[in-house]
């Protein structure tokens, strides 16, 4: 079972640099990439598990 609640998150950063026809730096900027994956129902030992069964918001 997968967990909806719980995400692995993944952050990748790019550094992007602009220059003018001189080869001065014109523009520094950053790029974050974050990218979100479930995880698996930790069940028992999570503290949502009830009675054999997942009950985060009373499913």
């Amino acid at each position: 079972m997968i967990c909806p609640y719980i995400l692995s998150q993944k952050t990748e950063v790019q550094a992007v640099h602009e220059y003018d026809d001189d080869g001065r730096n014109v523009v520094d900027s950053q790029v974050d990439n974050i990218t979100y994956t479930p995880a698996k129902c930790l069940r028992e030992g999570c503290g949502a598990w009830r009675k054999g069964r997942c009950q985060y918001y009373g499913s």
